[in-house]
């Protein structure tokens, strides 16, 4: 327990420290070899800190639930189509941004949903806790 929060602290404390290491570092110009995820990321650090953030956070709770390898195949699963009826919702232009935010939010719900449901009971509970101590930290870094 005091391990799984002495991580969920230091990727938070990394987090925190990117985007002023990613601002001093120079700016890598557009060239075919270049990925533009590289050019933008160190072009805009301020924009990326909650991307780099989320991404740390899920990778780091990934490894803390020791899944299976099915577990973590059906999680990659449900990870891809939840992103892809998130990119068909954006592109819709028929709905309004206010629906496609309640469309994004109700198709994010489910996909949490259908996450849960592939882990065991013990592994619930864990996921419980580590988002009960993110919640923590979230609180302590708001103004």
């Amino acid at each position: 327990m005091k391990i799984t929060g002495f991580l969920i602290f230091s990727a938070v404390a990394v987090c925190l420290a990117l985007p002023s290491v990613l601002a001093d570092a120079p700016t890598v110009p557009a060239s075919p070899a270049t990925p533009p995820s590289v050019v933008t990321a160190t072009a805009n650090p301020q924009a990326h800190g909650p991307v780099v953030f989320r991404q740390a956070m899920q990778a780091q709770i990934m490894r803390s639930l020791h899944l299976t390898a099915e577990q973590r195949m059906q999680a990659k699963a449900i990870r891809e189509r939840t992103t892809a009826a998130i990119t068909a919702i954006k592109a819709d232009a028929t709905l309004t941004p206010d629906q496609q935010q309640v469309d994004i939010e109700a198709t994010r719900v489910a996909g949490h949903r259908q996450f849960r449901e592939l882990l065991t009971d013990q592994q619930r509970e864990k996921l419980f806790r580590l988002q009960r101590q993110l919640i923590k930290f979230q609180r302590l870094l708001r103004p």
